[in-house]
């Protein structure tokens, strides 16, 4: 793969990204890294994204991006959290009151 072809990459990346349209967003429970693997699943396939151009886009391998799809337990939490930035997944958290 070239350098030609990296920029490409990047740029339709970017582009894609920006044109998510936030306004259809669904919240979405999610209780194992089985139910997040599926999500980003979900969401790479709807913006047309290949695991192996939003590996190198992140910078990681394919290899963690299927781990990640697959709700492998192990990867790391910074790795998960930097796909989702790069898929314009936004994380909440409710926490409880008192």
């Amino acid at each position: 793969m070239g350098f030609g072809h990296i920029i490409e990459v990047i740029a339709s990346f970017s582009l894609t990204a920006r044109q998510v349209d936030h306004s259809m967003s669904a919240l979405v429970q999610i209780h194992t890294p089985d139910d997040l693997g599926k999500a980003v699943r979900k969401v790479r396939k709807a913006q047309g994204i290949t695991q192996s151009d939003l590996a190198l886009i992140a910078g990681k391998s394919h290899v963690l991006l299927r781990d990640i799809e697959k709700g492998k337990g192990t990867v790391s939490l910074a790795s998960v959290l930097l796909v989702m930035q790069e898929l314009g997944i936004r994380l909440y958290m409710d926490i409880p009151g008192k």
